[in-house]
């Protein structure tokens, strides 16, 4: 008979909304409170902190007979034009311009307002929809992992958003009762032990969807071994494939290089250093993009707001990679 770890997978996926959000009550009836009062608000935060589980909860929970909350994800949806559309969510309104697409969502929510969450802000093409949406009266929720995504508004709608909210990563216990808890309802009962739950957070030093995503593979393959727990794997081996990082653009290694060897670096020095390496730059939008994704990889962290951040190598052996 095969052997089963893995009972639900679902729960061990990242986009899992759990019934219940740990560790974030204070920062979702904030949100809650400024969904009801249709203040705009700006979430950011580290990678795997938490911050779309905490956006797409506000949006079940907040949405009532008199205002309507709307989840975007805009690693998905990333023009004006589809973000108008899912907001309408009327499918047959493709090919209607934008202007077309404002007045039909400003009709509709002329009596019954709405807050739309635009989750992933960072990936967005036209960061100006933001100035759309406010512009006829709607609320916005902007989630996104640096601050200095802002910077990408006008002065006036920038304006407009005044509530901050500022996520930290989770620290290891929270973290390990995190993981716990979804191992529980996941897997097999006494397939997997708390030491290796412990090392699994250790190793992503507290990003949950980095330490759901090895624990679903750990579990996966120990069921493709036809083996009953994940002790019996080659752990180790599986964590150390997360510090030698593969695919990564030229100009992200390029990055990676300068900070494996100067360990931390302003913003500012970094992005003049690379400009001065790369063998073809990008400008100053793209590169906060590559430090976004180094980032969500676990291999370089950042300290401090956007007017003084610092860049800081992860330590660990093998981050480049060849």
């Amino acid at each position: 008979m095969d052997a089963k770890v893995v009972i639900n997978s679902e729960i061990l996926n990242p986009a899992y909304i759990p019934d219940n959000l740990a560790f974030r009550d204070k920062e979702l009836a904030l949100i809650s409170r400024n969904v009801t009062s249709g203040v705009n608000t700006f979430v950011s935060g580290p990678p795997g902190c938490g911050k779309t589980a905490l956006a797409k909860t506000v949006s079940m929970q907040s949405s009532g007979a008199s205002r309507r909350v709307v989840y975007i994800d805009c690693s998905l949806y990333h023009t004006v034009n589809s973000v108008l559309r899912e907001t309408l969510t009327d499918k047959l309104v493709f090919s209607r311009s934008n202007y077309d697409l404002l007045k039909r969502l400003n009709e509709k929510t002329r009596v019954n307002k709405a807050t739309v969450c635009l989750d992933h802000f960072d990936r967005t093409r036209e960061p100006d929809i933001v100035g759309k949406l406010t512009g006829i009266g709607l609320s916005v929720i902007i989630v996104a992992t640096n601050d200095d995504t802002l910077d990408e508004l006008d002065l006036r709608t920038r304006a407009s958003v005044s509530s901050m909210i500022r996520l930290t990563d989770y620290n290891l216990e929270q973290a390990f009762t995190i993981l716990k808890a979804r191992a529980d309802l996941a897997l097999s009962k006494w397939s997997v032990k708390e030491s290796t739950l412990r090392r699994i957070v250790d190793k992503t030093r507290g990003n949950i969807a980095l330490s759901l995503n090895i624990l679903h593979a750990c579990a996966l393959y120990a069921e493709s071994e036809g083996k009953k727990t994940i002790e019996e794997l080659e752990l180790a081996e599986i964590l150390r494939q997360h510090d030698c990082p593969v695919n990564l653009a030229e100009d992200e290694r390029t990055l990676l290089n300068i900070l494996e060897e100067r360990k931390s670096l302003p913003s500012n020095a970094l992005f003049q250093l690379y400009r001065s390496i790369a063998k073809y730059p990008k400008q100053d939008r793209s590169f906060r993009k590559y430090m976004q994704r180094l980032r969500e990889r676990g291999l370089v962290k950042a300290f401090g707001d956007r007017t003084g951040r610092h860049y800081e190598i992860v330590p660990g052996e093998g981050n480049v990679g060849s």
